[in-house]
């Protein structure tokens, strides 16, 4: 038993150190030298302050996400939901402020971001500090996590690229302000997205349980919940964005809340393929890079042909129309592995199609006085989430009551 735990702390210790060299190390580098790696990629966006903050972010945010993987390992789940809860609510609260109180837009969200983050790096480092672990590298913990990681790398590039490129080639083809705009956009359909890495990040672990134990026949009906929450998220976002848009930023931003249905639900796109690339993580973990790939392709090609043409929409709808195919990549892998559970795809596409139907309400919503407007959208939502409720009831209990 002291051996495990000894073993555990060389463990984790090893795997930090790595994870901070790593982010600190190449941040730096970066930054020293951005004018060879990046600067050509960026276009009319100066590197300070946007790009810079923007770096120093991703310097300080992986022991945070470490952090929440560790409670994941070790099944703490409480402390792991009420972190995701605090993070997500100072964020944005910060967001809020910065861009309601001092107007200072895109970079608002940027500090607030960089400040969350700083304030959970903080805690994290104090939370592993108290743990008493060994604090250097062993070499063969080292290779075996490197053997791991690599094969994974060019997924998570791709990954990252996917949410990059389409910014870059914005404000390449278009302009500054049009990027502004449509990163202002993002930021509503990111909220969606940002639920969606928190739930998997918790059904991850549960998923490999239920798989390993072979207690599958409750994944697909879990599948199934976790995508109507989605939508009936994405639908509140899509039809009181507007009325969010015009209390917090400047006039010249609220246009953008046409864009906004559009966004949330290629995020819920998105929910679908975390749900089924938990298989390939399972059994075959460096088939993801395909899924990735194809999607990071598909937005280059389409950004190209539509941007000149469209503008700002052209980045909307080339996000929309690669989250759609990445996702159906996804399934299309997922159920060629020996693990996976028989699902009704369509019981997950169909409520997309018919929430995404719904949101847009919000257009011919708009015309009518705001009362009234307001109130009209707060009884939709009553009414869909009580429908929910009763159509699902059983699945509920079933699932969260024991």
């Amino acid at each position: 038993m002291n051996r495990d735990i000894s073993y555990a702390k060389k463990l984790w210790g090893t795997l930090i150190l790595l994870v901070l060299i790593n982010s600190v190390v190449i941040g730096s580098l970066i930054i020293i030298f951005h004018r060879y790696v990046i600067d050509f990629a960026i276009g009319d966006i100066p590197f300070y302050p946007f790009v810079f903050v923007g770096m120093l972010n991703t310097i300080v945010s992986p022991l945070y996400l470490f952090f929440q993987s560790y409670l994941q390992t070790i099944q703490d789940g409480k402390r792991y939901a009420v972190n995701a809860l605090l993070h997500f609510t100072i964020q944005v609260a910060l967001t809020v402020f910065f861009i309601a109180y001092f107007k200072l837009g895109v970079i608002g969200v940027l500090l607030a971001n960089l400040i969350t983050t700083a304030l959970f790096f903080i805690y994290s480092f104090f939370f592993f500090l108290r743990l008493k672990l060994k604090w250097r590298i062993d070499k063969e913990i080292a290779s075996s996590a490197v053997k791991y990681a690599t094969p994974l790398l060019p997924h998570h590039l791709f990954a990252w690229s996917s949410g990059m490129i389409d910014k870059l080639m914005l404000n390449s083809l278009s302009s500054t302000s049009t990027t502004g705009l449509y990163s202002a956009a993002q930021q509503f359909g990111n909220i969606v997205g940002m639920i969606e890495v928190g739930v998997n990040r918790a059904y991850a672990p549960w998923f490999y349980d239920k798989i390993s134990k072979g207690s599958t026949a409750v994944i697909p009906k879990l599948s199934q919940i976790l995508v109507l929450g989605y939508c009936t998220l994405a639908l509140a976002i899509s039809l009181f964005s507007r009325e969010v848009l015009n209390f917090m930023v400047a006039e010249s931003y609220r246009s953008v809340w046409v864009y906004i249905p559009f966004l949330c639900y290629a995020q819920v796109f998105q929910g679908v393929y975390y749900i089924f690339s938990n298989y390939l993580f399972y059994e075959k973990p460096k088939n993801v890079f395909y899924c990735t790939f194809i999607s990071a392709l598909v937005i280059v090609v389409f950004n190209f042909m539509l941007i000149p043409r469209i503008g700002i929409a052209g980045p909307v709808v080339s996000s929309a129309i690669a989250m759609v195919i990445r996702s159906i990549v996804c399934i299309y892998m997922a159920r060629k592995t020996e693990c996976y559970v028989k699902t009704d795809i369509l019981s997950l596409i169909i409520p997309i199609i018919l929430f995404f139907a719904l949101s847009m309400l919000t257009f011919p919503l708009a015309k009518l006085n705001l009362f009234v407007s307001v109130l009209l959208k707060c009884l939709i939502i009553l009414l869909v989430v009580l429908s929910l409720l009763k159509k699902y009831s059983f699945e509920f209990k079933s699932l969260f009551i024991k």
